[in-house]
């Protein structure tokens, strides 16, 4: 409930701003992507600690962490992936199938602040139907592929 709650609160400042889902023709522009960067700015970015250093699928960098989850966004869209990004942290989460016998997972995917030059984005792999957290051969190959 109180998960809820927050979301709620969020919402009316983020409305508008923040987009969820594949964005129409119209979103390329200038306005749109200023628009798309004030709303990603307005969500925390949590801070990486011991927490999240036993993920095996993340990787650091000196971009902002606004600016690489917007190109991310723009790389899904590019591709027609549906994605839904968070009310309550920079993180986004999508599905895509996986491996020869392509199977559906949900991926996840968060951008941390590791220090004031450099953020962490880590990538999280879920079995849909179980929520079980995956990681084999095939999520590798995909967190790299995106990496």
């Amino acid at each position: 409930e109180q998960k809820q709650e927050a979301r709620q609160q969020a919402q009316p400042a983020l409305e508008g701003i923040v987009f969820r889902g594949i964005p129409g023709q119209d979103q390329g522009d200038q306005v749109q992507q200023l628009s798309l960067k004030e709303g990603y700015q307005a969500l925390p970015v949590r801070s990486y600690g011991p927490l999240f250093q036993f993920s095996n699928t993340q990787f650091f960098s000196t971009c902002d962490p606004v600016d690489y989850f917007i190109a991310l966004v723009e790389l899904l869209s590019d591709t027609g992936t549906s994605y839904r990004v968070s009310s309550d942290k920079l993180k986004l989460k999508y599905q895509t199938m996986l491996g020869q016998a392509n199977k559906q997972i949900d991926v996840h995917v968060e951008v941390l602040r590791s220090t004031e030059q450099t953020c962490c984005v880590k990538f999280g792999y879920r079995d849909p139907a179980t929520q079980a957290d995956l990681y084999d051969s095939d999520t590798v190959c995909h967190f790299l592929g995106l990496r």
